[in-house]
């Protein structure tokens, strides 16, 4: 299975995104407060888009009878496009405020940090949750609980659901 163009640019988007992020906090051209708000504002459109895009690829899944082993890969990729992209939103809000989590070693490069926020991330979304990392504020918070959120709702609602909803379509059909 080959991955459509629409996808990769969704990938593009979200690190180019990052990289202007990098760019305006390099300059100061905001405050600390503002380039906060701006974070969690951006990973709560992020969260609407992915519930969307979901959602609508579970029924284009179920209409167009596609194999479970082809929507499961279309999904895994999903949410692992959902995994980096709060694991960006993490390491970018700590680099704004380094108050914003407890529990990154002040010793570790920019290079550990960002691995110490995709596993922190992948922790979440696979409701481990260690506690190696805590959120200390409520932007970081809110944030966490944003991929929560979209963690339950694709795991428990569009994996589980995909048979039955396969079933009951096969059934309208006839």
């Amino acid at each position: 299975m080959t991955f459509p163009k629409r996808e990769i640019a969704e990938f593009a988007v979200l690190f180019a995104i990052a990289y202007l992020f990098k760019i305006v906090f390099a300059q100061a051209w905001f405050s600390v407060q503002t380039l906060v708000v701006f974070i969690t504002i951006w990973a709560f459109l992020k969260s609407i888009y992915f519930i969307f895009e979901n959602s609508t690829q579970l029924l284009i899944a179920t209409s167009k009878d596609i194999a479970y082993h082809r929507f499961l890969f279309l999904m895994t990729y999903n949410i692992g496009q959902m995994t980096l992209s709060f694991a960006v939103d993490f390491f970018c809000l700590y680099e704004v405020d380094k108050n914003s989590f407890v529990g990154v070693m002040p010793e570790f490069g920019k290079l550990e940090e960002a691995f110490e926020f995709f596993y922190f991330s992948v922790l979440n979304f696979t409701f481990f949750g260690y506690g190696d990392l805590m959120p200390a504020t409520v932007s970081a918070k809110l944030i966490v609980l944003l991929e929560i959120i979209i963690a339950f709702l694709t795991i428990i609602f569009i994996l589980s659901d995909f048979i039955s909803m396969k079933d009951s379509l096969k059934k309208l059909k006839k």
